[in-house]
Protein backbone atom coordinates (compact mmCIF):
# COMPACT_ATOMS: atom_id res chain seq x y z
CA UNK A 1 0.00 0.00 0.00
CA UNK A 2 1.36 3.38 -0.76
CA UNK A 3 2.53 5.28 2.98
CA UNK A 4 1.80 8.39 1.71
CA UNK A 5 -2.06 7.45 1.23
CA UNK A 6 -4.69 6.93 4.02
CA UNK A 7 -5.86 3.74 4.62
CA UNK A 8 -9.90 4.02 5.78
CA UNK A 9 -11.49 0.67 6.61
CA UNK A 10 -15.00 0.61 8.72
CA UNK A 11 -17.26 -2.11 10.45
CA UNK A 12 -20.45 -2.05 12.08
CA UNK A 13 -19.90 -1.55 16.17
CA UNK A 14 -23.34 -1.74 17.58
CA UNK A 15 -24.89 1.31 19.42
CA UNK A 16 -23.77 3.74 21.96
CA UNK A 17 -22.19 7.83 22.08
CA UNK A 18 -20.03 8.99 18.90
CA UNK A 19 -16.73 9.55 19.99
CA UNK A 20 -16.38 12.65 17.59
CA UNK A 21 -20.00 14.33 18.37
CA UNK A 22 -21.21 12.51 21.23
CA UNK A 23 -24.70 11.60 19.18
CA UNK A 24 -26.24 8.64 21.04
CA UNK A 25 -27.08 6.32 18.18
CA UNK A 26 -28.23 2.22 17.19
CA UNK A 27 -25.74 2.96 14.45
CA UNK A 28 -22.45 3.30 15.65
CA UNK A 29 -19.29 2.67 12.97
CA UNK A 30 -15.84 1.22 13.76
CA UNK A 31 -14.12 3.35 11.86
CA UNK A 32 -9.96 3.43 11.32
CA UNK A 33 -7.57 5.79 9.58
CA UNK A 34 -4.18 4.76 8.93
CA UNK A 35 -1.02 5.97 7.37
CA UNK A 36 1.99 4.61 7.00
CA UNK A 37 3.08 3.33 10.89
CA UNK A 38 -0.07 5.45 12.65
CA UNK A 39 -3.60 4.29 13.20
CA UNK A 40 -6.52 5.87 14.67
CA UNK A 41 -9.41 4.24 15.34
CA UNK A 42 -12.90 5.26 17.09
CA UNK A 43 -16.36 4.20 16.94
CA UNK A 44 -18.59 6.84 15.00
CA UNK A 45 -21.99 7.86 14.00
CA UNK A 46 -23.23 7.46 10.55
CA UNK A 47 -22.62 11.03 9.77
CA UNK A 48 -18.90 11.50 11.52
CA UNK A 49 -18.20 8.32 9.46
CA UNK A 50 -18.91 9.56 6.47
CA UNK A 51 -16.98 13.14 7.43
CA UNK A 52 -13.83 10.99 7.87
CA UNK A 53 -14.29 9.19 4.58
CA UNK A 54 -14.78 12.19 2.74
CA UNK A 55 -11.69 13.64 4.15
CA UNK A 56 -9.27 10.50 3.71
CA UNK A 57 -10.84 10.10 0.20
CA UNK A 58 -10.05 13.99 -0.52
CA UNK A 59 -6.62 14.07 1.68
CA UNK A 60 -5.76 10.68 -1.04
CA UNK A 61 -6.84 12.68 -3.77
CA UNK A 62 -3.55 15.50 -2.98
CA UNK A 63 -1.11 12.61 -1.79
CA UNK A 64 1.58 12.55 -4.01
CA UNK A 65 1.84 8.97 -5.11
CA UNK A 66 4.51 6.55 -3.97
CA UNK A 67 7.04 5.97 -7.24
CA UNK A 68 9.53 2.93 -8.00
CA UNK A 69 12.86 4.21 -9.57
CA UNK A 70 12.30 4.42 -13.18
CA UNK A 71 14.80 6.04 -15.28
CA UNK A 72 13.15 5.86 -18.51
CA UNK A 73 10.35 7.62 -17.48
CA UNK A 74 9.94 11.25 -18.30
CA UNK A 75 9.87 13.83 -15.53
CA UNK A 76 6.53 15.45 -15.13
CA UNK A 77 6.43 19.22 -16.25
CA UNK A 78 6.11 20.05 -12.82
CA UNK A 79 6.81 18.54 -9.67
CA UNK A 80 3.54 16.28 -7.89
CA UNK A 81 1.37 18.57 -5.30
CA UNK A 82 2.28 17.40 -2.35
CA UNK A 83 -0.51 16.99 0.16
CA UNK A 84 -1.52 20.16 2.43
CA UNK A 85 -3.19 18.54 4.96
CA UNK A 86 -0.83 17.09 8.14
CA UNK A 87 -1.70 13.55 9.40
CA UNK A 88 -2.78 15.66 12.80
CA UNK A 89 -5.85 15.95 11.16
CA UNK A 90 -6.83 12.24 11.67
CA UNK A 91 -6.58 13.16 14.78
CA UNK A 92 -8.80 16.00 15.04
CA UNK A 93 -11.54 14.38 12.88
CA UNK A 94 -11.66 11.61 15.82
CA UNK A 95 -11.15 13.84 18.82
CA UNK A 96 -13.92 13.24 21.33
CA UNK A 97 -16.97 16.40 21.33
CA UNK A 98 -18.60 16.85 24.21
CA UNK A 99 -22.29 15.93 23.98
CA UNK A 100 -24.39 18.69 22.89
CA UNK A 101 -27.69 18.68 25.22
CA UNK A 102 -30.67 20.04 26.21
CA UNK A 103 -33.02 22.88 24.72
CA UNK A 104 -33.93 24.08 21.01
CA UNK A 105 -35.16 24.99 17.72
CA UNK A 106 -37.57 27.66 17.30
CA UNK A 107 -37.88 31.55 16.73
CA UNK A 108 -35.60 33.78 18.64
CA UNK A 109 -36.99 36.02 21.84
CA UNK A 110 -35.80 39.26 22.45
CA UNK A 111 -34.12 40.13 25.50
CA UNK A 112 -36.36 42.96 26.00
CA UNK A 113 -38.73 40.32 27.12
CA UNK A 114 -36.94 40.02 30.04
CA UNK A 115 -37.16 43.43 32.59
CA UNK A 116 -33.95 44.64 32.58
CA UNK A 117 -32.15 45.98 35.28
CA UNK A 118 -31.03 49.71 34.06
CA UNK A 119 -28.77 52.48 35.59
CA UNK A 120 -27.68 55.89 33.93
CA UNK A 121 -25.46 55.59 30.64
CA UNK A 122 -21.89 55.78 31.09
CA UNK A 123 -21.24 59.58 31.01
CA UNK A 124 -17.79 59.52 29.53
CA UNK A 125 -16.74 57.21 26.70
CA UNK A 126 -13.64 54.90 27.38
CA UNK A 127 -11.38 54.02 24.77
CA UNK A 128 -11.19 50.23 23.90
CA UNK A 129 -9.30 48.54 21.34
CA UNK A 130 -10.19 49.06 18.01
CA UNK A 131 -10.20 48.68 14.05
CA UNK A 132 -9.92 51.79 11.88
CA UNK A 133 -13.58 52.24 10.01
CA UNK A 134 -13.37 52.18 6.08
CA UNK A 135 -12.27 55.84 4.49
CA UNK A 136 -15.43 56.79 2.85
CA UNK A 137 -16.66 59.82 1.56
CA UNK A 138 -18.92 62.25 4.16
CA UNK A 139 -22.41 61.46 4.47
CA UNK A 140 -24.79 64.18 3.42
CA UNK A 141 -26.71 65.22 7.13
CA UNK A 142 -29.79 63.15 7.34
CA UNK A 143 -33.13 64.48 7.18
CA UNK A 144 -35.59 65.33 9.72
CA UNK A 145 -38.89 62.94 10.32
CA UNK A 146 -42.64 64.77 10.60
CA UNK A 147 -43.29 63.92 14.25
CA UNK A 148 -46.47 62.70 12.69
CA UNK A 149 -44.37 59.50 11.66
CA UNK A 150 -43.15 59.00 15.13
CA UNK A 151 -45.03 56.67 17.48
CA UNK A 152 -43.32 56.10 20.47
CA UNK A 153 -44.69 52.50 21.65
CA UNK A 154 -43.42 50.75 25.50
CA UNK A 155 -39.99 48.86 24.24
CA UNK A 156 -39.96 50.41 20.51
CA UNK A 157 -39.78 53.26 18.52
CA UNK A 158 -41.42 53.21 15.16
CA UNK A 159 -40.36 55.97 12.54
CA UNK A 160 -42.30 56.09 9.52
CA UNK A 161 -42.09 52.13 8.29
CA UNK A 162 -39.48 51.14 10.22
CA UNK A 163 -39.15 49.44 14.14
CA UNK A 164 -36.39 51.04 16.75
CA UNK A 165 -35.52 48.73 19.97
CA UNK A 166 -34.78 51.16 22.91
CA UNK A 167 -31.36 50.28 25.02
CA UNK A 168 -31.13 51.21 28.88
CA UNK A 169 -27.52 51.07 30.08
CA UNK A 170 -27.23 48.83 32.89
CA UNK A 171 -23.64 49.14 34.82
CA UNK A 172 -24.27 45.73 36.84
CA UNK A 173 -25.18 43.63 34.36
CA UNK A 174 -22.40 45.00 31.68
CA UNK A 175 -19.86 44.16 34.20
CA UNK A 176 -20.83 40.56 35.01
CA UNK A 177 -21.22 40.38 31.32
CA UNK A 178 -17.54 41.45 31.14
CA UNK A 179 -16.60 39.37 34.07
CA UNK A 180 -18.23 36.36 32.19
CA UNK A 181 -16.28 36.89 29.08
CA UNK A 182 -12.63 37.39 31.21
CA UNK A 183 -13.36 34.44 32.88
CA UNK A 184 -13.15 32.53 29.87
CA UNK A 185 -10.33 34.59 28.48
CA UNK A 186 -8.18 34.04 31.40
CA UNK A 187 -9.09 29.72 31.91
CA UNK A 188 -8.09 29.30 28.78
CA UNK A 189 -5.24 31.27 28.05
CA UNK A 190 -2.63 29.70 26.26
CA UNK A 191 -5.16 27.46 24.79
CA UNK A 192 -7.19 28.95 22.70
CA UNK A 193 -7.85 33.07 21.45
CA UNK A 194 -11.08 34.68 23.03
CA UNK A 195 -12.80 37.28 20.75
CA UNK A 196 -15.59 39.61 22.00
CA UNK A 197 -17.67 41.12 19.20
CA UNK A 198 -20.64 43.20 20.72
CA UNK A 199 -23.16 44.42 18.05
CA UNK A 200 -24.74 47.55 17.75
CA UNK A 201 -28.83 47.82 17.77
CA UNK A 202 -29.99 49.57 15.08
CA UNK A 203 -31.27 52.47 17.00
CA UNK A 204 -27.99 54.09 17.36
CA UNK A 205 -26.77 53.18 13.42
CA UNK A 206 -29.82 53.40 11.11
CA UNK A 207 -31.62 56.11 13.04
CA UNK A 208 -32.11 59.79 11.22
CA UNK A 209 -29.45 61.64 13.74
CA UNK A 210 -32.16 64.96 13.91
CA UNK A 211 -34.85 62.10 15.24
CA UNK A 212 -32.04 60.01 17.73
CA UNK A 213 -31.23 63.29 19.28
CA UNK A 214 -34.34 63.92 20.36
CA UNK A 215 -34.85 60.46 22.03
CA UNK A 216 -33.83 60.77 25.41
CA UNK A 217 -35.33 57.58 26.89
CA UNK A 218 -32.53 54.93 25.31
CA UNK A 219 -28.80 55.41 26.09
CA UNK A 220 -26.16 55.59 23.90
CA UNK A 221 -24.82 52.47 23.13
CA UNK A 222 -21.14 53.98 21.71
CA UNK A 223 -20.93 54.60 25.89
CA UNK A 224 -21.90 51.47 26.51
CA UNK A 225 -19.78 49.44 24.38
CA UNK A 226 -16.49 51.57 25.06
CA UNK A 227 -17.64 50.74 28.67
CA UNK A 228 -17.81 47.36 28.21
CA UNK A 229 -14.49 46.86 26.69
CA UNK A 230 -12.67 48.98 29.14
CA UNK A 231 -13.67 46.29 31.49
CA UNK A 232 -12.80 43.31 29.01
CA UNK A 233 -9.23 41.98 29.87
CA UNK A 234 -6.14 42.21 27.53
CA UNK A 235 -6.30 38.22 27.28
CA UNK A 236 -9.20 38.97 25.08
CA UNK A 237 -9.61 40.51 21.68
CA UNK A 238 -12.70 43.01 21.92
CA UNK A 239 -14.03 43.58 17.90
CA UNK A 240 -15.40 47.00 16.95
CA UNK A 241 -18.51 46.73 15.07
CA UNK A 242 -20.10 50.55 15.93
CA UNK A 243 -18.02 52.71 13.65
CA UNK A 244 -17.79 50.15 11.10
CA UNK A 245 -21.48 49.78 10.88
CA UNK A 246 -22.10 53.43 11.20
CA UNK A 247 -19.89 53.99 8.07
CA UNK A 248 -22.23 51.83 6.15
CA UNK A 249 -25.65 53.10 8.05
CA UNK A 250 -26.93 53.61 4.35
CA UNK A 251 -27.23 50.54 3.38
CA UNK A 252 -29.17 47.47 3.86
CA UNK A 253 -27.73 46.51 7.39
CA UNK A 254 -30.61 46.02 9.90
CA UNK A 255 -34.23 44.68 8.98
CA UNK A 256 -36.94 47.34 9.23
CA UNK A 257 -39.82 44.97 10.66
CA UNK A 258 -37.66 42.79 13.01
CA UNK A 259 -34.84 43.73 15.98
CA UNK A 260 -31.46 41.31 13.62
CA UNK A 261 -29.05 42.93 11.77
CA UNK A 262 -29.07 41.65 7.89
CA UNK A 263 -26.55 38.92 6.96
CA UNK A 264 -24.91 42.60 5.03
CA UNK A 265 -24.84 43.66 8.48
CA UNK A 266 -23.36 40.79 9.90
CA UNK A 267 -20.66 40.98 7.26
CA UNK A 268 -19.44 43.90 7.99
CA UNK A 269 -18.68 42.76 11.50
CA UNK A 270 -16.91 39.60 10.27
CA UNK A 271 -14.80 41.58 8.21
CA UNK A 272 -14.05 43.50 11.43
CA UNK A 273 -13.38 40.41 13.33
CA UNK A 274 -10.92 38.51 10.60
CA UNK A 275 -8.97 41.82 11.20
CA UNK A 276 -8.53 41.24 14.75
CA UNK A 277 -7.61 37.74 14.19
CA UNK A 278 -5.32 38.08 11.98
CA UNK A 279 -7.54 35.94 9.31
CA UNK A 280 -8.06 36.17 5.58
CA UNK A 281 -11.23 37.90 4.57
CA UNK A 282 -13.70 36.40 2.27
CA UNK A 283 -15.16 38.71 -0.16
CA UNK A 284 -19.17 38.23 -0.61
CA UNK A 285 -19.19 37.34 -4.24
CA UNK A 286 -17.16 34.03 -2.91
CA UNK A 287 -20.79 32.99 -1.65
CA UNK A 288 -24.36 32.44 -3.02
CA UNK A 289 -26.29 34.66 -2.06
CA UNK A 290 -29.95 33.39 -1.57
CA UNK A 291 -33.06 36.29 -1.45
CA UNK A 292 -36.31 35.63 0.70
CA UNK A 293 -38.96 38.06 0.25
CA UNK A 294 -41.59 39.06 2.57
CA UNK A 295 -40.50 39.14 5.92
CA UNK A 296 -42.47 40.38 8.77
CA UNK A 297 -40.32 39.51 12.14
CA UNK A 298 -40.69 40.89 15.80
CA UNK A 299 -41.00 44.56 15.57
CA UNK A 300 -44.30 44.09 13.59
CA UNK A 301 -45.50 41.18 15.80
CA UNK A 302 -44.51 43.50 19.39
CA UNK A 303 -46.57 46.52 17.84
CA UNK A 304 -49.85 44.80 17.04
CA UNK A 305 -49.03 43.96 13.69
CA UNK A 306 -48.16 48.15 12.89
CA UNK A 307 -49.44 48.57 9.07
CA UNK A 308 -46.86 50.90 8.06
CA UNK A 309 -44.29 48.19 8.97
CA UNK A 310 -46.79 45.58 6.94
CA UNK A 311 -46.89 47.44 4.23
CA UNK A 312 -42.91 47.13 3.76
CA UNK A 313 -41.82 44.24 4.51
CA UNK A 314 -38.38 42.99 4.45
CA UNK A 315 -36.63 40.87 2.30
CA UNK A 316 -33.77 38.45 4.10
CA UNK A 317 -30.54 37.85 1.93
CA UNK A 318 -28.30 35.30 2.74
CA UNK A 319 -24.98 33.90 1.83
CA UNK A 320 -24.77 30.12 1.36
CA UNK A 321 -21.06 28.84 1.32
CA UNK A 322 -20.02 27.50 -1.66
CA UNK A 323 -17.79 24.39 -0.03
CA UNK A 324 -20.57 23.11 1.89
CA UNK A 325 -23.92 23.68 2.92
CA UNK A 326 -24.47 20.75 5.32
CA UNK A 327 -24.31 21.08 8.89
CA UNK A 328 -25.98 19.19 12.28
CA UNK A 329 -27.61 20.86 15.14
CA UNK A 330 -29.19 19.16 19.03
CA UNK A 331 -32.59 19.85 19.20
CA UNK A 332 -33.95 20.05 22.72
CA UNK A 333 -34.63 16.77 22.99
CA UNK A 334 -30.92 15.63 22.70
CA UNK A 335 -31.94 14.87 18.54
CA UNK A 336 -29.46 15.15 15.76
CA UNK A 337 -30.73 16.69 12.96
CA UNK A 338 -29.07 16.90 9.82
CA UNK A 339 -29.67 20.50 8.16
CA UNK A 340 -28.11 23.45 5.57
CA UNK A 341 -26.16 26.52 6.73
CA UNK A 342 -28.73 28.68 5.00
CA UNK A 343 -31.95 26.75 4.84
CA UNK A 344 -34.66 28.07 1.98
CA UNK A 345 -37.38 29.00 3.62
CA UNK A 346 -39.28 30.65 0.72
CA UNK A 347 -42.35 28.72 1.49
CA UNK A 348 -41.99 28.94 5.21
CA UNK A 349 -44.24 31.57 6.94
CA UNK A 350 -43.53 35.15 6.84
CA UNK A 351 -42.21 35.91 10.70
CA UNK A 352 -39.87 32.86 9.84
CA UNK A 353 -37.42 33.48 7.53
CA UNK A 354 -34.54 35.04 9.95
CA UNK A 355 -34.22 31.04 10.59
CA UNK A 356 -32.84 30.42 7.49
CA UNK A 357 -29.74 30.75 9.09
CA UNK A 358 -27.71 27.78 10.86
CA UNK A 359 -31.40 26.17 11.80
CA UNK A 360 -32.14 29.25 13.93
CA UNK A 361 -31.74 29.06 17.76
CA UNK A 362 -31.06 25.50 19.12
CA UNK A 363 -28.82 24.60 22.14
CA UNK A 364 -25.45 23.16 19.74
CA UNK A 365 -24.81 23.60 16.24
CA UNK A 366 -21.53 21.61 14.30
CA UNK A 367 -20.15 22.06 10.81
CA UNK A 368 -17.26 20.50 9.55
CA UNK A 369 -15.13 20.65 5.98
CA UNK A 370 -11.93 19.45 5.26
CA UNK A 371 -10.16 22.38 2.65
CA UNK A 372 -6.54 22.36 2.14
CA UNK A 373 -5.38 24.21 5.17
CA UNK A 374 -3.63 23.57 8.23
CA UNK A 375 -6.65 22.54 10.48
CA UNK A 376 -8.04 25.69 12.16
CA UNK A 377 -11.67 25.36 14.19
CA UNK A 378 -13.64 27.63 16.82
CA UNK A 379 -16.63 27.63 18.69
CA UNK A 380 -19.18 30.31 18.98
CA UNK A 381 -21.02 31.36 22.15
CA UNK A 382 -24.02 33.50 20.88
CA UNK A 383 -27.53 34.45 20.69
CA UNK A 384 -29.77 35.16 17.83
CA UNK A 385 -27.37 37.77 16.58
CA UNK A 386 -24.90 35.48 16.18
CA UNK A 387 -27.23 33.34 13.19
CA UNK A 388 -26.31 35.43 10.34
CA UNK A 389 -22.70 36.09 10.91
CA UNK A 390 -21.87 31.89 11.35
CA UNK A 391 -21.91 31.31 8.12
CA UNK A 392 -19.11 33.61 6.64
CA UNK A 393 -16.75 31.89 9.31
CA UNK A 394 -16.04 28.68 7.13
CA UNK A 395 -14.15 30.51 4.95
CA UNK A 396 -11.66 30.51 7.93
CA UNK A 397 -12.49 27.32 9.24
CA UNK A 398 -12.84 23.70 8.76
CA UNK A 399 -14.46 23.19 11.96
CA UNK A 400 -17.57 25.72 13.64
CA UNK A 401 -19.09 24.50 16.89
CA UNK A 402 -21.94 26.73 17.65
CA UNK A 403 -23.62 27.33 21.25
CA UNK A 404 -26.42 29.05 21.92
CA UNK A 405 -25.65 29.78 25.66
CA UNK A 406 -29.56 30.43 26.60
CA UNK A 407 -30.30 26.88 26.05
CA UNK A 408 -27.15 24.89 26.24
CA UNK A 409 -25.92 23.07 29.32
CA UNK A 410 -22.58 21.88 29.10
CA UNK A 411 -19.09 23.70 30.16
CA UNK A 412 -17.52 25.65 27.87
CA UNK A 413 -14.20 25.20 29.30
CA UNK A 414 -14.41 21.50 29.50
CA UNK A 415 -15.47 21.78 26.01
CA UNK A 416 -12.41 23.89 24.67
CA UNK A 417 -10.39 21.94 25.75
CA UNK A 418 -11.97 18.31 25.33
CA UNK A 419 -12.53 19.50 21.03
CA UNK A 420 -8.83 20.95 20.57
CA UNK A 421 -11.25 24.38 19.61
CA UNK A 422 -8.68 27.64 18.69
CA UNK A 423 -10.78 30.26 18.63
CA UNK A 424 -14.03 31.03 21.11
CA UNK A 425 -16.01 34.10 19.38
CA UNK A 426 -18.78 35.90 22.03
CA UNK A 427 -21.51 37.47 19.87
CA UNK A 428 -24.10 39.07 21.24
CA UNK A 429 -26.07 42.27 20.45
CA UNK A 430 -25.87 44.66 23.07
CA UNK A 431 -29.15 44.41 24.65
CA UNK A 432 -28.13 40.89 25.69
CA UNK A 433 -25.48 42.93 27.90
CA UNK A 434 -28.10 44.63 29.66
CA UNK A 435 -30.19 41.46 30.32
CA UNK A 436 -29.72 40.22 33.62
CA UNK A 437 -31.48 36.77 33.03
CA UNK A 438 -29.42 36.12 29.26
CA UNK A 439 -26.18 36.94 31.61
CA UNK A 440 -26.65 34.86 34.60
CA UNK A 441 -27.56 32.15 31.66
CA UNK A 442 -23.88 32.77 30.30
CA UNK A 443 -22.59 32.26 33.70
CA UNK A 444 -23.97 29.24 33.88
CA UNK A 445 -22.28 27.89 31.05
CA UNK A 446 -18.43 28.86 32.65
Amino acid sequence: MDKNKINFQIAPAGSGACERCGAQTEELFHVTLSRGGETNAHDLCRNCAAVAKRFAEKSNREAPAEREAAPEQPAPTQPPKKSKLPLVLLVVFVAVAVIAVAVGFGMNKKPTDEPAETTAAPTESTAAPTTAAPTTAPEPPDEDVDDSLIQKLSSLLIVDDAGYEYYNFSKATAERYAKAVNQTAASLKGTARVFDIVVPTSMDITLADPVRQRITSTDDQKKAIDTIYAAISSDCVTVDTFDTLRAHRKEYIYFRTDHHWTALGAYYAYREFTAAAGLRTAELDEFTERKFENFVGAFYQDSGKNKALEKNPDTVYAYEPKETNEMTYTDRKGREVKWNIVTDVSKWSRGTLYNTFIGGDNPYAYICYPKETDWASCVVIKESFGNAFVPFLLANYNEIHIIDYRYWKGDLDSFVRSTGVQDVIFVNNISATRNAALVNNLENIL
